[in-house]
């Protein structure tokens, strides 16, 4: 059999045994495998990146909320008891402190369960297509979101589609085998929409424009659309986007960083604060 079938057979990437197979149908395999190549090596530095914005502020968001979780339910209760037992009016910041700590030990592991059974839930739900699509075009109007996935999204798709068509692969089997790359379905959709476009001889930068993609990858792709190098313009779309996308992610995480440490202080202090006011109203009523 083909060595595409061979690799879908051990459950390769689909786009890689098309490309592959794409290859072997043009008499191109080298050329093809070497493109390949560069565009894996590229999609794991793009996965890298948004792993590592990703990675280090939700582990700073969970201990820092395993360590609110064992101040309230453990430390908050043994030191508020003495003052409840001492009797008198406690301050509004302290009851409430100590109203959050009877709630999350009556009902904590019941919360734990209700997010286990929503996470489960959730991952079902995402078998299926219509609510892959609510949650896809949720991201894609999302004003924060919809920019960024946009340009993550453009920037794989150009890249597979430019090492594509300048392996020889032919346009509609290469917008076929690109149209794979998008993780979003509107945009696959969008890309199914383009190669029937061209198969009646549109052009791919009238569709991208339709569907409100980024300005700049609209302009490079149509004019190499009019030059007859779609290819390049293709591979430096793919270039310019994945090195905004990596100055981007870098900006997120010099924000969300310090953002999430002063969240936190604010609780520890708050917390602090709530428990320190009886011991001062304390000190005022012994003087």
């Amino acid at each position: 059999s083909s060595l595409a079938a061979a690799l879908r057979c051990i459950g390769m990437d689909d786009v890689v045994c098309n490309m592959v197979e794409a290859g072997e149908e043009t008499g191109q395999l080298e050329a093809v495998a070497s493109r390949l190549s560069d565009l894996l090596e590229k999609r794991q530095q793009m996965s890298q990146d948004l792993l590592s914005a990703i990675l280090y502020p939700t582990i700073i968001l969970f201990f820092g909320l395993l360590v609110m979780s064992i101040l309230l339910t453990w430390v908050v209760p043994q030191i508020v008891s003495v003052f409840q037992h001492s009797g008198g009016q406690l301050p509004m910041l302290t009851q409430v402190v100590i109203d959050i700590s009877d709630f999350l030990r009556a009902y904590g592991l019941s919360l734990l369960l209700a997010l286990a059974g929503s996470l489960f839930l959730f991952s079902l739900a995402m078998r299926s297509d219509a609510f892959r699509l609510k949650r896809d075009q949720l991201i894609l109007h999302t004003p924060a979101l919809a920019n960024l996935f946009k340009k993550i999204e453009i920037a794989r798709f150009a890249r597979t589609l430019g090492m594509l068509l300048s392996g020889g692969v032919s346009t509609l089997a290469a917008m076929l085998i690109a149209n794979q790359s998008f993780m979003l379905m509107p945009l696959r959709d969008m890309g199914q929409a383009a190669r029937e476009s061209l198969r009646e001889g549109g052009n791919l930068s009238d569709i991208l424009r339709q569907h409100q993609m980024p300005h700049l990858a609209i302009q490079l792709i149509a004019v190499g659309e009019q030059s007859g190098q779609l290819d390049q313009m293709l591979l430096r779309v793919a270039n310019q986007y994945e090195q905004e996308i990596a100055r981007n992610l870098k900006r997120i995480l010099t924000i969300v960083e310090p953002a999430l440490m002063l969240i936190m202080a604010i609780m520890v202090g708050l917390m602090a604060v709530a428990i320190l006011l009886p011991i001062v109203e304390m000190n005022s009523l012994v003087r």
